[in-house]
This record gives structure tokens, C-alpha cells and sequence, in this order.
């Protein structure tokens, strides 16, 4: 694996959000509550940009379809999804996974991920 410069912890926080492309792969940065993650960028479920997803506690929520994702491991978070969402998905055989979790680290203010 190689660690790769993305951007100022500066300017993520200013941002929020910063979608980067990394050798043909889309990630998200998300600042949120103190914390820095780095995520695929495409939702599992529909293959939509999770860039205009919202935040909340820990949770990403897909602006699309709804389905959450803990940001700290990338689950599907089940007890955030909408009741109406969660009545029409048959939560045993999901055909889709979890998002993918980059690992990050802050080296002299610069936010650095694996890849």
C-alpha cells in the first residue's frame, strides 16, 4: 500500500466534503464532529455520488436512495434508515455491501490515505 497527499486538513474542514479521484477510483473526505474518514465515493446500492449525501452522528445517508453508512467501518447502518426505506428492503438478503473505508492519517496537516 502507498499513502497519498489529498489535501489540507484546512480545507477539508472548510469543505466538509472533498471528492478526490485516486488511479481511476472515486473516494470522499468527510470532516465531521473532529473527525476526518475517507470512503468510496459511490454508493453500493446504485453506484450514485454520496458527495450530496448528509452527515449525522457518524452516519452518511445516500441522497438518493437513503441507505446509511457508518463512517468509521462503512456498514449499512439498519437503525438509521428511514421505517418506510427499511419496510421494502429485504434486510437479510441486501444486494449490496458495506462502503469501502480508506485507511487516513494527518501528517504535517495533510490528510493522507492508503491505497
Amino acid at each position: 500500500m502507498k499513502k497519498i497527499a489529498i489535501c489540507t486538513t484546512e480545507e477539508c474542514q472548510s469543505l466538509g466534503k472533498k471528492e478526490v479521484t485516486i488511479e481511476g477510483q472515486p473516494i470522499l473526505i468527510i470532516y465531521s464532529d473532529g473527525k476526518y474518514y475517507a470512503i468510496d465515493s459511490l454508493c453500493p446500492h446504485a453506484k450514485t455520488r454520496l458527495i450530496s449525501g448528509r452527515i449525522e452522528d457518524e452516519t452518511l445517508t445516500c441522497a438518493n436512495h437513503g441507505i446509511c453508512f457508518d463512517l468509521s467501518d462503512g456498514a449499512i447502518r439498519l437503525d438509521k434508515i428511514d421505517e418506510d426505506l427499511l419496510e421494502q428492503l429485504d434486510v437479510d438478503n441486501l444486494p449490496f455491501g458495506s462502503l469501502k473505508i480508506y485507511p487516513l492519517t494527518i501528517e504535517n496537516g495533510m490528510i493522507m490515505i492508503e491505497i
